[in-house]
């Protein structure tokens, strides 16, 4: 699922400088709808251990919309711009969107809306899920077992 659109990624790319609906844009909006589907790959990468795929809590959604807008917007950028001035500087909120995507795949951010899978089912990454039987007894009990690891073992 594309987290973005074309025009998502031209609101924030001055028309000056990358007109998706000009004639010979560099690049093309079918190019540019090839990086929405690349990165929205890789956020769903980044993000599948935690959370159900594709992201689709409202709340959720528009955080990763803006990730991926941006994120693309760099790519654009890189191609219209950078290639024609030979200036490489992104706008520092659009490179932040990669540090943003680091911080919900490691956990230390949540997406508020989104199906976590630690929550979803008994199976998930992270679940608490008990598959031992309790025992009632230990039948080892009286057997004398040698530790396989001492306290004073050094790794």
């Amino acid at each position: 699922m594309a987290y973005c659109t074309v025009d998502n990624v031209q609101a924030l790319i001055p028309l000056v400088h990358w007109n998706h609906d000009g004639t010979g844009a560099d690049p093309s909006a079918n190019d540019v709808l090839g990086y929405i589907e690349n990165i929205s790959a890789t956020i769903d990468s980044r993000l599948a251990a935690l959370y159900a795929i594709p992201i689709t809590g409202a709340t959720a959604l528009e955080i990763v919309s803006s990730i991926c807008a941006r994120l693309t917007a760099i790519r654009v950028w890189a191609k219209a711009f950078t290639a024609h001035v030979g200036d490489a500087a992104v706008p520092k909120d659009w490179s932040d969107a990669s540090k943003e995507l680091d911080r919900l795949a490691s956990g230390e951010a949540i997406l508020e809306d989104a199906g976590s899978l630690a929550l979803g089912s008994a199976q998930a990454p992270g679940a608490p899920n008990m598959t031992m039987r309790e025992l009632r007894e230990d039948p080892l009990q009286d057997q004398v077992i040698d530790p396989v690891f001492t306290e004073r073992q050094v790794w």
